[in-house]
């Protein structure tokens, strides 16, 4: 996608200090959170959207935002390496870092393809939250040698697809550690 096309699409004139495109044009909705326990934190899921006309039930596009709670459930700004599908006992097979708070899963197809009310809504929207738990076992002839656990959050929420699936509203689901998106078709 072009820069002028990504310029044009945040062109908050007449705003123009920070403070007053995020009090004008920025709203966030209610997340849900599931408990980690590998890091002891809630790992919380809401969706963020952009307004152009500055009002949070006409949104131009939508976001999903990635914030770690405490248990008394207060913010943590805190980056940390996600590990997934340990390969050996041996191997933590690191699959990605995350910085929190952070603007999580953005869309392959953002921009409008018409004026039309119906050709606006782009990007995630009612995200809901799973956790899934997987368990390794390692055996070395035939005894067990070892068990890890390991949790990953998976995002559900509709959004609008692209011409590969005929700018359909469709399910998707999004893995935040392996930065995985899957469609529901």
């Amino acid at each position: 996608q072009s820069n002028a096309k990504i310029a044009d699409t945040f062109n908050d004139k007449p705003l123009e200090s920070e403070q007053q495109i995020l009090d004008s044009n920025w709203y966030e909705y209610g997340g849900g959170s599931i408990y980690l326990e590998d890091i002891g934190c809630h790992f919380m899921v809401s969706r963020v959207i952009y307004s152009k006309v500055h009002a949070k039930n006409d949104p131009y596009m939508s976001f999903l935002s990635f914030q770690l709670l405490n248990k008394d459930f207060e913010p943590i700004e805190k980056e940390i390496d996600f590990q997934v599908r340990p390969t050996s006992p041996s191997s933590l097979n690191s699959n990605k870092t995350i910085s929190f708070p952070t603007i999580g899963f953005v869309p392959d197809m953002y921009f409008k393809k018409s004026n039309s009310r119906k050709d606006r809504y782009y990007g995630p929207e009612d995200p809901r939250i799973l956790i899934k738990t997987t368990i390794y076992e390692f055996y070395h002839q035939e005894t067990l040698i070892e068990t890890r656990k390991y949790e990953e959050p998976i995002i559900i929420f509709n959004m609008m697809t692209d011409n590969e699936f005929k700018y359909y509203r469709l399910m998707h689901a999004y893995l935040p550690f392996q930065g995985k998106k899957i469609v529901f078709q």
